[in-house]
This record gives C-alpha cells, sequence and structure tokens, in this order.
C-alpha cells in the first residue's frame, strides 16, 4: 500500500518530502534524469497550455456564433422592408450588443443575401481572433475564427384577404388614413427590388352594410331581383296637386268595362287658387276629367286644399348609429295637410267630351284661377329598385283612395317594365340565411346562394379587388380608399362572408386553391371600427354579432387562418373569438397602432426559420 504524499514511512518511521526529493533528483549528476525530466516537463507544460488555449477559443467561438445567430435573425426581421445596407446596420448592432468578450479581436462582418423564387438566403459572416497565452511558447500568437450564420425566410405560398371597414366612422380620428398608409406599408413589404419574388396573392374586400362588385347585366351569381314600379307625376309638378292629379285620374274609368283603354281616353284639367277661411289660408288643388268607355263618357271631379301650420316643440337630439355625430331638432315644426273637400263622378255626352276643351276658360265663382289642360305625361310610371333591377309585370288592382279609405277606392294600373340590369351599381347585400355567413358557392339552382343586387347604400364604397399577385396595383387601389357617409353604416358579417368569398376557386372570382390546400396558406385580416349597427334584416346589435360570430367559424373551418384588427371601437370579445388565435386579434385605442398591428400580423405570416 503507498503512503500519502509527506507522510510518515510505516517501515522506518521517517517522513517523505516531495520538494526535497525533486531537489535531490535536480543534484544528481550521476546520469540523464535531469535531461529526462526537463524535457518531459517542456512537453507537459505544452499539453496544458495548448489545452487551455483550445478551451479559450472554443468559449469564444461560441460566444461569436451566438452573436452572429442574434445579428443574422435582426436582419431576416427587415428583409422585405429595409435596403441592404439599413439591414447590415441592424445586424452589426445586434451583433456588438450580444458580445463582449474581450479576447476576441480584429472582428470583420459581412451580410450577404441571395433570392431565389420565393426563398430569401442570408448569410452573416464573421472573421477574427482569439489571442494566445500559452500556444504563443510555440510560436502561435493568436489564433484565426471564422463564423458563420445561414438562415433561410421563405414567404410560403400565400393568398391573403384583407377585409377592411369603409363605414362613416372611420372617418373619424384618422382612421382611414392611418389605414391607408398602413396597408400601404405592409403591402410594399412583400417586393423585393420591387418584385413580388414569393408570388403572394392578395385581395381586397372594402364593406359597409354591403359590399360592391363591378357592375355586369348577365352574372349567374347575382339575383337581380324583381323592380317594383310606382306612379308618380313628372319632375317639377306640384306634389299636393299630383295627389289630387292621380287619386281623379284613377277614379274616372274605376267602373269602366276596359279600364285601361278607358285611361287611354282621359282628358284632364285641374284648377288652383287660394282661399282665406276664418282666418287660414287655404290653397285649394281641383280637377275635372272626362274619358270614353266603350260608346259611354264617364266624368269625376275633386277638390282638395292644403293648410300650413306651425307649431312650437321641444327639440330633440338624436345620434347617428355609425359616426356618433349628434343633431338637434329646430324647436318649431311646420307642417301642411292635405284635405279631400268633394269628390264625385258622373255619367257625360260625347259633346261634354268633345267640347272639354272650353272647360279651361270656365273659372269658378269667386275666384280667380281658371281650368289648366294637364299636360300629356304628366301622370308617369317610375321603376323603383328597392328589390331588384329585374323585369316587373304590368298590374291592375283596386286600391284605397290616395285620401284613404274614407274617400272610396280606385284602380291603379300600371304598365310593364322591362328588365333594367344596366342600372345596377354594383352593391349586394347580405344572402338568404343560412348563406349570408357561408362561403359555399353561388348556384343559379338555388335563389338562396346568389347575391341580392340592391341600390347603394353609399357610392363611394370601392370594389372589391380579387385575388392578384400584382401588389402594385393593390397599393394604388388602397390609396384612393375613403371613409362612407352616414349611410354607411357597420356589418363585419358581409365582410367576413367576402373574405371567404374572394379566398374561393369558384365564381364570382375564383382565383383561390381549394380550400384546406396543402401548398397554400389562405390567410383572412379583417380590420373594422365599430360595432355591427346594420345588416340585410336587423339593426339588432347583438343579432348580427350572432351571425358575424357564425361566418368567422365558418371561416376558420375552411383553413383560413384570421387576423382581427379593432380600432377603438367594436365588441372585443366577439372579435377575439373571430380570431384564430387569442394572440391573432390586435385590440387597439389609437388609429397610429394599426400601422404597428398589421406589421405585426405579416411578420407572423412570413416564415423565417435558421438553416445552420
Amino acid at each position: 500500500m503507498k503512503s500519502p504524499i509527506g507522510s510518515r514511512n510505516a517501515r522506518t518511521g521517517s517522513s517523505w518530502n516531495p520538494v526535497a526529493a525533486l531537489r535531490r533528483l535536480f543534484a544528481d549528476r550521476g546520469g540523464n534524469t535531469a535531461i529526462i525530466f526537463g524535457l518531459s516537463a517542456f512537453v507537459i507544460f505544452g499539453a496544458v497550455g495548448g489545452a487551455i488555449d483550445f478551451s479559450r477559443v472554443d468559449s469564444a467561438r461560441k460566444h461569436v456564433q451566438d452573436a452572429a445567430d442574434a445579428a443574422l435573425l435582426r436582419a431576416m426581421s427587415l428583409s422585405y422592408s429595409k435596403s441592404d445596407d439599413e439591414r447590415k446596420l441592424a445586424a452589426d448592432k445586434a451583433f456588438d450588443d450580444n458580445f463582449s468578450d474581450k479576447s476576441v479581436y480584429a472582428i470583420n462582418k459581412a451580410l450577404l443575401k441571395s433570392t431565389t423564387g420565393n426563398t430569401m438566403d442570408q448569410t452573416y459572416t464573421v472573421t477574427a481572433k482569439v489571442t494566445s497565452y500559452f500556444s504563443a511558447f510555440v510560436g502561435i500568437e493568436a489564433f484565426d475564427l471564422n463564423i458563420v450564420a445561414k438562415a433561410q425566410s421563405q414567404m410560403q405560398k400565400s393568398e391573403i384577404a384583407l377585409v377592411l371597414d369603409s363605414t362613416g366612422s372611420m372617418a373619424s380620428d384618422n382612421k382611414m388614413v392611418n389605414l391607408r398608409t398602413s396597408v400601404d406599408n405592409v403591402l410594399a413589404s412583400l417586393l423585393v427590388n420591387g418584385e413580388n419574388v414569393s408570388k403572394t396573392k392578395v385581395a381586397i374586400v372594402p364593406f359597409n352594410t354591403q359590399v360592391r362588385l363591378t357592375p355586369g347585366t348577365n352574372y349567374d351569381y347575382i339575383n337581380y331581383g324583381t323592380q317594383s314600379v310606382s306612379e308618380g307625376c313628372k319632375s317639377g309638378t306640384n306634389g299636393y296637386l299630383c295627389n289630387v292629379l292621380r287619386d281623379t285620374y284613377n277614379k274616372v274609368c274605376k267602373t269602366a268595362s276596359n279600364v285601361e283603354e278607358c285611361k287611354k281616353t282621359v282628358k284632364a284639367y285641374y284648377q288652383t287658387y287660394k282661399v282665406t277661411v276664418a282666418g287660414v289660408e287655404r290653397t285649394y288643388y281641383n280637377t275635372y276629367m272626362i274619358a270614353k268607355d266603350n260608346g259611354n263618357v264617364l266624368k269625376y271631379a275633386e277638390t282638395s286644399y292644403t293648410v300650413t301650420t306651425t307649431k312650437s316643440v321641444t327639440p330633440t337630439t338624436s345620434t347617428n348609429a355609425e359616426t356618433g355625430a349628434t343633431s338637434t331638432s329646430s324647436a318649431t315644426q311646420t307642417s301642411t295637410s292635405q284635405t279631400l273637400e268633394t269628390q264625385g263622378g258622373s255619367a257625360g255626352t260625347n259633346g261634354e267630351y268633345n267640347s272639354a276643351h272650353e272647360v279651361k276658360n270656365t273659372c269658378y265663382s269667386g275666384t280667380t284661377g281658371c281650368y289648366t289642360e294637364v299636360a300629356a305625361g304628366t301622370i308617369t310610371y317610375n321603376a323603383n329598385y328597392g328589390n331588384g333591377y329585374g323585369e316587373a309585370a304590368a298590374t291592375s288592382k283596386s286600391a284605397n283612395s290616395i285620401f284613404g279609405a274614407g274617400a272610396g277606392t280606385m284602380w291603379v294600373n300600371t304598365p310593364y317594365t322591362s328588365a333594367n340590369h344596366g342600372a345596377w351599381l354594383g352593391c349586394v347585400a347580405d344572402r338568404t340565411q343560412p348563406y349570408d355567413t357561408q362561403g359555399d358557392a353561388p348556384s343559379s339552382g338555388n335563389v338562396a346562394t346568389l347575391y341580392p343586387a340592391v341600390p347603394c347604400a353609399d357610392t363611394s364604397l370601392k370594389v372589391v379587388q380579387g385575388l392578384s399577385d400584382n401588389i402594385s396595383n393593390a397599393r394604388t387601389f388602397v390609396s384612393g380608399m375613403v371613409a362612407g357617409g352616414s349611410n354607411a353604416q357597420t356589418n363585419i358579417t358581409i365582410g367576413v362572408q367576402w373574405g371567404m368569398e374572394v379566398l374561393s376557386p369558384t365564381e364570382p372570382f375564383g382565383g383561390g386553391v381549394a380550400f384546406n390546400d396543402d401548398t397554400t396558406r389562405k390567410y383572412m385580416i379583417v380590420v373594422t371600427d365599430g360595432d355591427n349597427t346594420r345588416n340585410r334584416w336587423w339593426t339588432d346589435k347583438a343579432k348580427i354579432d350572432a351571425r358575424t360570430a357564425l361566418a368567422c367559424t365558418n371561416a376558420k373551418a375552411k383553413g383560413i387562418t384570421v387576423f382581427v384588427i379593432k380600432v377603438i371601437e367594436g365588441n372585443s370579445d366577439m372579435l377575439r373569438a373571430c380570431a384564430t388565435r387569442p394572440d391573432y386579434f390586435y385590440d387597439l385605442t389609437s388609429a397610429s397602432q394599426i400601422n404597428t398591428a398589421l406589421s405585426a400580423v405579416f411578420e407572423a405570416i412570413k416564415k423565417t426559420r435558421l438553416t445552420e
């Protein structure tokens, strides 16, 4: 058993000292002991020192590599928005911020970039030296470091629908101004030296209570509806005179054997004048008409007057549901009422019919006004497009007098009106439920799936832009977006539904790949600033919110990743649930934050990974 160094010898009782032993070794001149030991010590010293230097160099290499990785990631984060020089400066700063090893000097850094298709490769290289401590004894003054960090940024093939609120409230707090600038910035970030190398496709869906398409007269996905026809008077005719003219015209032939043919023979005259009765001025509108019916002559006359009164009322204040603007009514209220004083019909003679023009020279006793012949075409039939733009059949029906049921009935004939799809300005309302929340393709065999053509609530609404990889055109389009007027209220449901529509592979646009495609990701970015206020059926916020929530659920079920940006106003709970993930919902308190939020969304869409 060996004794411990410096312990007493168990057999002799003496102690052993290693220092003394070395001295005796070096004092021994009787052989090669000193030479052998000296050479061995040099080798041992060199081996130990080299190991220490190796460890130092390895540690320095790791420090440089970590800092180079940080620098490269910083450069990659700016790949689509900054110039090469700006990215190099940012990368070098990130390196310096993350590196502090004092043993490393003569540091040189470089950032290189190459682009192939939709893939961008970047390399950050660092050359440096590490000081030598022990290796300098054998002529190695320093160790060279050559560090390479490589990364690849790839914009996976993507289809992005920007669903943008274009309602009246977007005019306040610079919301629309900030939206235009922010969308332009993120669209610009898709370009590399002006080229859309990733071939990302972008669609834009401006919305209010409606969305708007490029007008067309023969779309098979549009329900053009049926226009309605209303009877009125040509422009410039006094409204109260129009009332009594229409009432008399529709009563003179009411009992005819052929009402429509009878009306073609009507000769019509009117008289107007003013009379004061019990201190109140009346304006009289009187009519006289005569017509033929299969050899018989029919006459009808009406006397009516209007009275205008002014009274004091308590002013009321109302608030626009969309813009929040308030208005207060006047403290006085002026109204005009029309009263039918007398009416009556009778049989006439052919002589009366033939000499009817002479009535124009006959004045009521005590008045100053005479009858005037009613010009042809004074009574008109005008199309109303609230229910669509398709043809309207001729109708003949009995109706209450314009002056109410107590004034008897009349017989109204409206002519056939041909379709006028050309009058449609491109606006559509929600589809029939449940299709109002779905991305299913419209089918001409199912009217409920078609989009109802309606008059535009606000003609400033921009036309939906389908998917396109022409980012320059998209930027130009966004620069022309404007906030709507007071009629441009909020219906987020129709925006989300059309977000699905533009990403769809079927009509009306058909530019998208199939939903849940393995090679292409679909994204919807909804930007809105308000609560739901109106859709095709309701003004009840809770009911409309429920439709919006369902539309969002259906969009996500189709594999669309949904981001939602709420600008100041809106139902945060519903909109947060609309987003694919809670962190994909941005609850902004200022319009100035739109740019940051949209930039974050686009960075989330971009795919960045270290490759070495």
